[in-house]
């Protein structure tokens, strides 16, 4: 059997054991769709072969994402939406998240620590300390989006929405 479109070995099928299955990578992302897929002799362009994407109109969405914490999206896939684990050093809160106008970071320690936020281009938005058990910041003339929050060495997410 020769994988054209023809039955060479005359046993009423067409390319058997010759067709590849491929999926539909609509986002670009070299993760397929499950539920749209196609046979062919050769991989197709816009198909891929692995149909392990969860979301595929999203690129950022795939088993090769890595997931961030605490912002109910399963970026990797893996059905499970990532939560912040606190290491015993500074358990820090951030409230409300989202937030429209005013967002407080704090530690139930009292402990000295930097405060840095930061947009999802990496730019620093913000640079300051806080010496009490919290801060509150003002993040109405924040655009909309999610922003990174750095506490310390620990490293948080925040979603800015008006």
């Amino acid at each position: 059997e020769v994988c054209d479109n023809v039955d060479q070995n005359c046993n009423g099928l067409v390319d058997e054991g010759l067709l590849i299955a491929m999926f539909q990578d609509s986002d670009g992302d070299s993760y397929g769709d499950a539920l749209v897929s196609i046979e062919a002799c050769e991989l197709q362009d816009g198909y891929v072969l692995d149909s392990a994407d969860c979301n595929d109109a999203d690129s950022t969405i795939n088993p090769g994402a890595i997931e961030i914490a605490d912002n109910v999206i399963d970026e990797n896939c893996d059905g499970q939406i990532a939560t912040m684990v606190i290491e015993n050093e500074l358990e820090v809160f951030i409230s409300p998240n989202p937030a429209s106008d005013l967002v407080t970071i704090g530690t139930k320690e009292l402990q000295e620590s930097k405060v840095q936020i930061f947009n999802m281009n990496g730019q620093l938005i913000m640079d300051t300390f806080f010496n009490d058990s919290f801060v509150k910041i003002d993040v109405s003339t924040f655009s909309n989006g999610i922003y990174l929050i750095k506490v310390g060495n620990r490293k948080y997410s925040l979603v800015v929405s008006h």
